[in-house]
């Protein structure tokens, strides 16, 4: 795809809209920066400085946690990283929340417009070993929610014009109403970490 497509397809905000945490918001001017970060963030469960309710600031464009600024609240080091970040494009703000277990759904858009997806993986929670991965037990509800949210990405993906593979990230985390299903948490337009384990028959020959 041309690179205009791949810098739309890979932002942020193309997909905030797709299941948005309480509060997360994108800002386009360093007011609205300041506004979004001066509020009051979700309660979290305590247990020291990295359980503090806090905000995250994501640049449009990163990967593998770069472009990432945690802030408790508006100084001149948020605002210094903020004005960096938002000439790079919009900048995603979220809540930080308790993430108890991370899944993955890999899929691939055709040159014709058509999504097929892998099924779901978990790579991450309290019962893995670092780096290990296993099928995602999910409950009906969360994993026919899920499956709908990559065909979702995957039609956005094709309106877009882009085609070849992609990776959609969810977590669920802790609240005060208990675990939630959280979905669209990153959408990467390329080959993504596990694609082999999660969508096999969708890689194509030499990219294993």
């Amino acid at each position: 795809p041309p690179v205009g497509v791949l810098v739309q397809a890979n932002a942020r905000e193309t997909f905030m809209a797709l299941d948005p945490l309480p509060g997360a918001v994108v800002a386009r001017s360093l007011a609205e920066i300041r506004a979004a970060v001066s509020r009051s963030p979700l309660p979290r469960g305590g247990g020291g400085a990295a359980k503090r309710p806090a905000w995250v600031l994501r640049r449009s464009l990163g990967c593998a946690g770069s472009g990432r600024l945690g802030a408790e609240g508006w100084d001149g080091r948020v605002e210094a990283r903020a004005q960096a970040a938002r000439g790079a494009g919009p900048v995603e703000i979220q809540p930080v929340v308790d993430i108890v277990d991370e899944f993955s759904v890999h899929g691939r858009v055709d040159e014709g417009g058509a999504t097929r997806c892998g099924a779901p993986i978990r790579w991450r929670g309290p019962t893995l070993m670092p780096g290990e991965v296993a099928p995602a037990e999910l409950s009906a509800a969360e994993s026919t929610r899920l499956g709908s949210s990559a065909l979702e990405v995957g039609t956005t993906l094709a309106e877009l014009g882009y085609f070849g593979p992609f990776g959609m990230d969810a977590y669920r985390w802790r609240g005060q109403r208990g675990l939630m299903l959280q979905v669209g948490t990153d959408i990467n337009a390329r080959l993504t970490l596990h694609f082999g384990r999660g969508a096999p028959s969708l890689l194509l020959p030499g990219s294993g």
